[in-house]
């Protein structure tokens, strides 16, 4: 038995398809998607999509132009979909964390010395942390 045969539904299309006499290209064109997410979609190698809710998208909207009811369909392939795994979700878009500690080189006077940091920002902290050292003179114009 073939993925196919499992659920019919990239038979259904296929047929649908063919029956409206249009090509792969054609619908392609149409739906602004590649012919091969097409060609995945008819053979059911859903695991050839960038997702099952994408892959849930791409067969509602190829159903419709097909005139095929998009529902029963989408029901029919639900179990050959993979659920979002929310720990390989977390996995993929993980990112390290920097914890180095702050440069001690990067006081708001220090960045605005070199041109990092707007001078009259850094007057505003300076004035609002450092209340005293807002009084010497080179903070002062």
């Amino acid at each position: 038995m073939t993925e196919s045969a499992v659920t019919g539904v990239g038979e259904e299309l296929l047929r649908a398809r063919q029956a409206c006499g249009l090509e792969i290209t054609d619908v392609a064109q149409q739906l602004k998607f590649a012919p091969r997410q097409l060609e995945a979609l008819e053979q059911e190698r859903f695991d050839l999509l960038p997702g099952a809710t994408i892959a849930r998208g791409m067969l509602r909207n190829y159903a419709r132009l097909l005139k095929l009811d998009p529902e029963p369909l989408i029901q029919r392939m639900a179990d050959r979909l993979d659920a979002p795994d929310s720990n390989r979700l977390a996995e993929r878009f993980s990112q390290p964390v920097n914890r180095a500690e702050p440069r001690q080189d990067q006081s708001p006077l220090d960045l605005a010395e070199r041109g990092c940091a707007d001078p009259r920002l850094v007057r505003q902290v300076v004035e609002r942390d450092h209340p005293r050292l807002a009084q010497l003179p080179q903070l002062s114009h």
